[in-house]
């Protein structure tokens, strides 16, 4: 998150990601929370190829903060992949 103009006690964020090249494997907390913590954290793949992120809190992360929301862990399962090669990650829906 990068600079939101209001404080943040709750977020929904889509992530797709292309199948045939990456298996998700899990998702974490990031280092920007709410004070006191996040009520509620959650991520899941749904559907195939598309991981939700969704958190609420009673606390806020203030307006102007800048950080890390979450940690998405993902394989890199293609066959014919080479080092270096890189997959698009496309965050959308973002509320």
């Amino acid at each position: 998150m990068n600079n939101p103009d209001n404080d943040v006690d709750a977020l929904t964020l889509r992530i797709d990601y292309d199948t045939a090249a990456l298996t998700y494997i899990s998702c974490s907390e990031g280092t920007l929370v709410p004070s006191g913590g996040w009520t509620l954290f959650n991520c899941n793949e749904i559907p195939l190829g598309t991981v939700v992120v969704a958190g609420f809190s009673t606390g806020t992360i203030p307006a102007g903060s800048n950080g890390v929301i979450a940690q998405l862990t993902f394989d890199v399962t293609c066959g014919s992949c080479a080092q270096n090669d890189t997959f698009p990650l496309t965050p959308h829906t973002f509320e």
